[in-house]
């Protein structure tokens, strides 16, 4: 039995199993790689641009994956999460090989690129896998062990690189990145698997959704004032951690296991909390937890004050993890779940890429503390914003069909 099951609707107890499994094998892939390919290239004196390329690429894969959404409307959505990472993930595993940024770029970008194509349509997976209360405690609980495998990937990762084993995590992030997206497949058969989106999608549909649903346009209004801060702020961090604290990759390691701590408490929580306090508020509370990030980093003189921030960003982590898709399938009808999703999904491209170009770009001039005060006041702003207008885009608890 799988831990937490008897928290989950008996009718979701299948899909949360697989769920769960490659979730866990997700979180291995994650953890091996992702916390130390910008670190790496700051110490192989990789130019701002490069830095602030490893840290845009998955949103310039959201930018530039969008126009091939209206060529994938007619596939089965869980073909498309699944089966191109089967691949992509594999590429990781080379990236310790590498002796130039040139080359770490090319294979982490091309990765990131295949993996932001099923961003959309594992909403629309998300609509058949999970009833409407069952679905926020089973997310919560398959996020729980994806955040244990990172704090193991990324700890170990961190030992492994600093014990002179530069390839070993990379090609362990590959093997297991692969068996989530393999054993992913089996949680529907093929014939039960739901059409990606009924009709196919184009640039207008980026208006078109803010206009005919008010609530996933205050969504993205809350969201792109918020997330733009944190970005400008985390995109700025690496830069930071190596010149101020000159930072080794076993503590990068257990600061980012420490965020992944108490992502998974979160994750258990919030997620066990969505069907009594809805998305929005759910969203609203991880914007809460994160408002003081930007000026402990501002002000942290010690290594270890640094903890703060990483926990806090913990929480904020899981309440958009799990909140932002919830808040897509209520807002969105069901026929346009796949066009919702990509909408969203691009507008997330969109302000992660300007976000880190412009904090990587202008910090030999401006200064990562210049950063930390702009990403402070617009995440302040967001959640004013958000709580400002929260009759316009509340979400109703998820008792209600969805």
């Amino acid at each position: 039995m799988i831990p937490f099951e008897s928290r989950i609707p008996t009718q979701d107890r299948h899909n949360y199993t697989i769920d769960a499994i490659s979730g866990a094998y997700y979180g291995f892939f994650i953890g091996f790689c992702a916390p130390f390919i910008p670190v790496i290239l700051k110490r192989m004196d990789a130019s701002p641009f490069q830095i602030g390329l490893s840290l845009a690429a998955p949103f310039l894969s959201l930018v530039l994956g969008f126009p091939l959404y209206r060529y994938l409307s007619g596939y089965r959505a869980l073909d498309i999460v699944a089966v191109p990472t089967i691949f992509s993930r594999l590429l990781v595993a080379f990236i310790g090989l590498c002796s130039t940024p040139e080359t770490i770029l090319g294979f982490y970008v091309i990765s990131q690129f295949v993996e932001s194509l099923g961003l959309a349509a594992y909403t629309r997976v998300l609509k058949d896998l999970y009833s409407p209360v069952g679905r926020g405690p089973a997310m919560g609980s398959v996020r729980f062990f994806l955040a244990v495998t990172m704090v193991a990937g990324s700890a170990l990762g961190g030992k492994l690189l600093d014990s002179g084993h530069p390839a070993l995590p990379f090609l362990l992030a590959g093997i297991c990145g692969s068996i989530s997206s393999i054993s992913f497949l089996r949680v529907f058969p093929r014939n039960h698997s739901p059409r990606f989106c009924s009709k196919q999608i184009h640039a207008e549909d980026i208006f078109r959704t803010l206009r005919v649903s008010e609530g996933f346009l205050w969504l993205n209004v809350t969201v792109l004032l918020f997330g733009f801060g944190n970005l400008l702020v985390f995109g700025s961090l690496p830069t930071m951690l190596v010149d101020r604290f000159h930072i080794s990759n076993s503590a990068l390691g257990y600061l980012n296991g420490l965020t992944n701590i108490f992502q998974m408490g979160s994750y258990l929580f919030i997620g066990r909390a969505l069907t009594r306090i809805g998305g929005t508020r759910g969203l609203l509370f991880g914007m809460l937890a994160g408002l003081c990030t930007p000026w402990i980093f501002m002000w942290a003189s010690r290594i270890e004050a640094l903890g703060v921030p990483f926990a806090l960003t913990g929480i904020m982590n899981a309440s958009f993890d799990l909140c932002w898709p919830i808040l897509v399938l209520a807002f969105a009808p069901e026929a346009e779940i796949g066009t919702f999703a990509s909408v969203y999904a691009l507008h997330m491209g969109v302000r992660g890429l300007v976000a880190m170009f412009v904090s990587n770009l202008a910090l030999p001039l401006l200064g990562p503390n210049f950063f930390f005060a702009v990403g402070g006041i617009l995440m302040l702003t967001g959640v004013t914003v958000g709580y400002g207008i929260l009759e316009k885009w509340e979400q109703p608890v998820l008792t209600q069909p969805a």
